[in-house]
């Protein structure tokens, strides 16, 4: 059986909702416009709250609750995306959900380009 694959996204609109803002409704095209989620050490430890880490140091794959995390490695640049591998998707979806939400991040489906914004009053 195939894994399902979720990509970690931020948004321009996922910036305004961190910011306390609220885009006005007729930018909807800018809103979904992809921004870099932060520098890898800043991603790296904001998966590590949720207890998602790589299993040796400077590891490319980490592993979490159910899924595993694909992240491009280039310490000098920005990660603009993560790609999460579902393994268990009854343990890894309420993960994702929590760690989108706190970290005011987006899931987006590879296949379709459909992105899911999670308000932070969102509740699964």
């Amino acid at each position: 059986m195939a894994k399902r694959q979720i990509l970690i996204v931020q948004t321009a609109a996922d910036l305004a909702q961190s910011a306390g803002t609220t885009p006005p409704p007729e930018n909807d095209s800018q809103d979904n416009e992809l921004v870099a989620i932060g520098p890898l050490n800043d991603v790296l430890a904001a998966l590590s709250n949720h207890n998602i880490a790589p299993d040796t140091q400077g590891g490319e794959f980490l592993y979490g609750p159910g899924l595993t995390i694909q992240i491009p490695l280039a310490p000098d640049s920005d990660v603009m995306q993560v790609l999460c591998s579902l393994i268990d998707e009854d343990i890894a979806w309420p993960v994702l959900f929590r760690m989108c939400k706190q970290r005011h991040w987006s899931m987006m489906d590879p296949e379709s380009g459909r992105i899911l914004h999670i308000s932070a009053d969102a509740t699964m």
